[in-house]
């Protein structure tokens, strides 16, 4: 899959109003580079890092990762699964930048919290996400560093990955889709 690690140029980050967003919190320490490929179509996925770093509002939670909308795709190493669908007990890819790792869910979280939609560009492709507007979610900058989501400005690169939309249970298919 390193063939599809991509770099996303933002575009436009507006606030979306109050929803409900999933935190994935796993049974294990996760590193600060480690986190989940989250995208609002089958496009292409931001890289959003664990919460493993103090904010000015937040403790570190070293086990945990915002993944915003519960609409989302994740991307794991083969495959995609609904954000919603996470539940304690199942188990998840997560991945450094580099390297793949699964780790066991201990619980998902769902709650009502004020929304940022994130939209960017790998090349002509547009990619988006739907995260919680806190200084404690970060995506990886095309340098490595974290950012906020709530620092991020137009023209902003961060890491991210590109891919073909189409997928039947999590599974690429070729099919004809149109997502917006």
């Amino acid at each position: 899959m390193a063939e599809d690690k991509a770099v996303i140029t933002i575009h436009e980050i507006t606030e979306a109003g109050t929803g409900t967003r999933v935190c994935i919190d796993t049974a294990d320490h996760l590193s600060p580079t480690e986190g989940l490929l989250i995208g609002s179509t089958g496009s292409g996925y931001f890289h959003v890092l664990s919460e493993n770093n103090a904010t000015e509002t937040y403790p570190p939670r070293v086990f945990r990762v915002n993944a915003g909308g519960i609409h989302h795709y994740i991307r794991e190493k083969d495959n995609t699964v609904y954000a919603s669908e996470i539940q304690g007990g199942s188990s998840i890819d997560i991945f450094d930048g580099k390297e793949w790792s699964r780790k066991i869910v201990g619980r998902a979280k769902w709650e009502h919290r004020p929304l940022l939609h994130v939209a960017g560009f790998i090349e002509n492709k547009k990619i988006t996400a739907v995260l919680q507007q806190a200084d404690s979610v970060c995506l990886m900058r095309e340098s490595g560093e974290r950012v906020s989501v709530i620092d991020l400005k137009p023209g902003d690169k961060v890491q991210g990955f590109s891919d073909t939309p189409g997928r039947h249970l999590g599974r690429q298919i070729e099919e004809y889709i149109e997502e917006k």
